[in-house]
């Protein structure tokens, strides 16, 4: 334990952001799921769904992950808009959960 802190006072493990990738399925379909329930609804997703997801262009994810532990995501597709006249990024899905009921994973997100 570090000297002059106690459990209660320890910072929480910094979050680390990083693109999702395939081998994050599993993770991202609770995460998903997750997001679903807090709403009353389910989702159909599946890994092979999200390793499709992962792999198709203009199809892309961010997750946040604190001690190893995939915790957050954010999910997006590139789109083309007319009152842009250009390509542009269409956030679908955000969700960050955190059983240290603090904020740190979807603000990095």
């Amino acid at each position: 334990m570090t000297e002059g802190k106690t459990l209660s006072t320890l910072e929480p493990a910094a979050v680390h952001v990083r693109p999702g990738t395939v081998s994050d399925a599993s993770a991202i379909v609770a995460l998903i799921r997750q997001l679903a329930a807090s709403t009353g609804e389910e989702s159909p997703v599946t890994e092979d769904f999200v390793r499709g997801y992962c792999t198709t262009p203009g199809s892309a994810l961010l997750v946040a992950e604190r001690d190893g532990n995939v915790i957050g995501l954010l999910s997006w597709s590139l789109t083309l808009s007319l009152y842009h006249a250009a390509p542009c990024g269409l956030m679908e899905d955000s969700w960050s959960m955190s059983k240290r009921g603090d904020k740190a994973s979807g603000a990095a997100l």
